[in-house]
């Protein structure tokens, strides 16, 4: 765990400092305590945008999109273009390529989109930032 150290510091057990984590972040003392990991590390060479045109609301385009397992940033975004019809954004990194297509192609079924592409990144734009 995380606070292990931080509890030890303060003779608590682990558990009673993570139980307090919920209200340290209500009360603004801590702030989002997310993870985050190097995926390059990990071994995610693959990272593809999914971008799709939602067949009924955008908005629940992406709900359901933020819902699947592979989806790590999901985001609407509106366009100035008429002739842009994808405004639900979605992130899927993998090892493989084809595990990206694969989980894009599912993905867009199960959120009940209209059409979707796979934008694929060329290179890490940040390499070494993990947040």
């Amino acid at each position: 765990m995380p606070y292990r150290e931080v509890a030890a510091k303060h003779g608590l057990p682990e558990d009673a400092l993570v139980s307090l984590v919920p209200r340290l972040v209500e009360a603004g003392v801590l702030a989002d305590p997310g993870a985050a990991i190097d995926g390059e590390s990990a071994g995610f060479r693959f990272n593809g945008m999914v971008v799709m045109e939602p067949s009924g609301s955008p908005e629940e385009l992406c709900r359901a999109a933020a819902g699947f397992p592979y989806s790590t940033h999901v985001v609407l975004r509106g366009s100035s273009r008429p002739s842009w019809r994808y405004p639900c954004y979605v992130m899927i990194h993998a090892v493989r390529r084809e595990t990206v297509e694969e989980a894009a192609e599912e993905l867009s079924r199960l959120a009940g989109a209209r059409s979707y592409r796979v934008i694929f990144s060329l290179g890490n734009l940040k390499p070494g930032v993990t947040r």
